[in-house]
């Protein structure tokens, strides 16, 4: 997802319209213009980021929100981060080794399409011209179902590796919002965590 930048999330996805609140926990961490935030949707993000300008941690805990701007926080939350924007990373890289095979499958759908209207123009039509022209489509449309089939046996694997790292990445978002939150106790902790405004 970007907004403007980067952003990491976990569960985002899955709490997208929900709010942070009654009692439930955030966190929002933003660390050279990238956030990575948890149990906060995007009007939320949003609205966090535009308050503020450089590197800061951002949580809710007990419905009152706080802000932390200590350098020594701040370097730990890059830490704990360094796996999240790693598997980032990876899965750009994947993104981009897809793309080519679903823009061509995306243009082998519109031939379908462009197969389908000559088809239905052919309707109601007995004459030898019709005929000819069907059996011809019929190839066509032959030819296409094998292109289709070589397309989706080349993405496969790559789909199969998206799958697996859709599966490592919440195992390393799960570890990381573990240690954000020991993080954040130790902040409240220490009094390096103000009110936010």
């Amino acid at each position: 997802m970007k907004i403007g930048s980067v952003v990491w999330t976990v569960a985002l996805a899955a709490i997208a319209f929900e709010v942070a609140g009654a009692g439930r926990d955030a966190h929002v961490i933003v660390l050279n213009e990238s956030s990575y935030a948890t149990n906060v949707d995007l009007d939320q993000l949003l609205r966090i980021r535009k308050d503020r300008s450089g590197d800061f941690l951002w949580f809710l805990r007990g419905g009152r929100a706080y802000i932390v701007t200590d350098p020594g926080v701040l370097a730990a939350g890059r830490e704990i981060l360094a796996p999240v924007r790693a598997l980032s990373r990876e899965q750009e890289e994947l993104s981009a080794r897809l793309r080519p095979f679903e823009e061509r499958e995306d243009e082998l759908d519109r031939e379908e399409e462009r197969l389908e209207d000559r088809s239905e123009r052919l309707e109601g039509r007995d004459d030898g011209a019709a005929k000819e022209q069907r059996e011809r489509l019929e190839a066509l449309r032959r030819e296409l179902d094998e292109k289709q089939a070589a397309v989706k046996a080349d993405m496969r694997e790559l789909e199969a590796e998206e799958r697996r790292l859709d599966d490592r990445e919440r195992e390393v978002e799960a570890v990381a919002d573990e240690q954000l939150a020991r993080l954040i106790e130790d902040a409240l902790r220490k009094g390096l965590a103000r009110l936010a405004r």
